[in-house]
């Protein structure tokens, strides 16, 4: 899994993306899923789902975590490499990106807690 941050310097901020379920957020989020779930499938074979978990401004910035197979061999480096690569193509719906970052998460484990009962009497 990883977190990845993008800023969209082709589009502009509206102060209705503060609020992420706005309609506003919803519509942007819809259109930004459907483009980078096609690009991600494409460019990395074991792609699994992406989720925008924030907008913010600067131009347009968007957070989102792409999540692979475990057998991918995906990097934070492989990652920024297909998205300026591809930046301002048709690949990406000519949008233009200015900083990409990304950086894997380990998921947490929740704690497990096991109770041992002994028998009474």
């Amino acid at each position: 899994m990883f977190s990845v941050t993008v800023t969209i310097t082709s589009r502009n901020y509206d102060p209705a993306y503060d609020d992420i379920n706005s309609q506003k957020s919803r519509d942007l989020i819809v259109e930004i899923t459907a483009f980078l779930e096609l690009f991600c499938r494409i460019k990395f074979r074991f792609f699994f789902s992406i989720r925008i978990i924030g907008i913010f401004p600067g131009s347009v910035g968007v957070d989102y975590v792409l999540v692979f197979e475990p057998t991918s061999n995906v990097t934070n480096n492989s990652i920024v490499d297909e998205f300026q690569t591809a930046n301002g193509t048709k690949e990406l719906e000519f949008l233009v990106l200015g900083k990409v970052s990304a950086r894997e998460v380990v998921p947490s484990t929740p704690t497990v807690t096991t109770v041992t009962t002994l028998p009474t009497g």
